[in-house]
């Protein structure tokens, strides 16, 4: 799949400095990725890491990437905070009011998840800024924390609501037989619902649509109305092409019945759609002894691939679909041969007359370890 507008960025930022408790940060944030790529949204998500993180670090990172959920993965305790790197790359503590000023210079995040021990306060105290906060109330092991986090955005990734995704993420924990699963604590903002949805709906819709618009292009490219050249200079029409008509209008009206009445997509379907129509309703009036013989004048048959061609290279422009120029006449053989390689084609050719076959040209949419006695607590 292929991202589809402004993705939902979460920032990773990740610190464990000398002489603090090795932790298996890489393999934390290898898991939270794979968990997002195997989800039906992992391309409306962006993880972005940033390691051996430094104060000045949190202010660089927030800037730079505006992000929506932001992850904090390391040491921390109740008192001093989280522990980020220092001068020579020692500890260095950065206070809960010092995160709670630097959240309120930011108003792009949503989420904030501490992923380390004892950061329950802090977490309390970054939901009235952010609208919600994740923290840990106690000690944490390596591996809670890492099948935690992992199924948090997992959830997250299949469009699972915040609460949805912290309860799997509990939920995960018990699978796995971590008595850790009463640690993690979220905390919202008076008025903020944790039912809501951490991607945007436009991401949701848009990779919805996007999916809709493949398969309707894979259901289209077997429909040789649409791309055998002998239609369009003969003008003969079987039995079979027009019930192939019906097939994509019956089609397209029920993706139709799926979608907002204003979006982009509805738009360009009822104008294939139309198109159909137009088709169907000017065969009606062919005279009967030329319907027998499958005849029917080219400009229909033009008039439907034309519309076609600009709509559905549209559409691929529209949802980020590989678009290719192949000669207009290329034949059934040719199309084949195209469609082995990769990515995948789908070939779409205008009707055409003799005359002006060089000037026509067709396109293709390219359519965690044992637990850890100290846990993720400095030493």
């Amino acid at each position: 799949m292929h991202a589809i507008g402004p993705k939902t960025r979460i920032l990773f930022l990740a610190a464990n400095p000398i002489d603090t408790q090795p932790l298996r940060l890489d393999e934390e944030i290898r898991e939270i990725t794979a968990k997002i790529q195997a989800a039906d949204y992992r391309d409306s998500l962006e993880i972005i890491s940033w390691w051996a993180v430094k104060p000045d670090d949190l202010l660089q990172a927030l800037n730079q990437y505006r992000p929506r959920i932001v992850h904090f993965s390391g040491h921390g305790n109740s008192s001093d905070g989280i522990i980020l790197e220092g001068a020579n790359g020692g500890p260095k503590f950065v206070s809960g009011k010092a995160l709670t000023q630097l959240f309120r210079s930011f108003s792009d995040a949503r989420l904030v998840l501490l992923n380390s021990c004892f950061s329950q306060v802090q977490a309390k105290s970054l939901a009235r800024i952010c609208g919600c906060a994740i923290g840990m109330s106690r000690a944490v092991g390596d591996k809670a924390a890492i099948v935690f986090a992992a199924s948090f955005y997992r959830a997250i990734g299949f469009g699972r609501t915040i609460r949805e995704a912290f309860e799997q993420a509990k939920t995960a924990l018990m699978l796995e037989g971590i008595p850790e699963h009463g640690t993690p604590k979220i905390y919202c903002r008076r008025g903020v619902d944790l039912f809501a949805l951490i991607l945007r709906e436009d991401d949701r819709r848009n990779e919805e649509e996007r999916s809709l618009v493949e398969q309707l292009f894979t259901f289209l490219e077997d429909r040789r109305i649409l791309f055998s050249k002998v239609w369009g200079i003969t003008g003969f029409l079987s039995p079979g092409s027009l019930a192939s008509i019906h097939a994509i209008r019956s089609r397209i009206t029920a993706d139709l019945q799926r979608l907002p009445r204003k979006s982009s997509l509805a738009v360009r379907l009822r104008s294939l759609q139309a198109a159909c129509h137009r088709f169907l309703d000017e065969y009606d009036t062919i005279e009967p002894k030329r319907k027998e013989r499958g005849l029917v004048p080219p400009r229909l048959i033009d008039d439907l691939r034309g519309t076609f061609r600009v709509e559905l290279k549209a559409l691929a422009a529209l949802y980020d679909l590989q678009v290719i120029e192949t000669p207009a006449f290329g034949s059934r053989e040719d199309v084949d041969a195209d469609r082995s390689g990769e990515p995948s084609q789908y070939v779409f050719e205008a009707a055409h007359n003799p005359t002006d076959r060089a000037a026509e040209t067709a396109n293709s949419a390219v359519p965690a370890a044992h637990r850890r006695s100290v846990g993720r607590q400095a030493k």
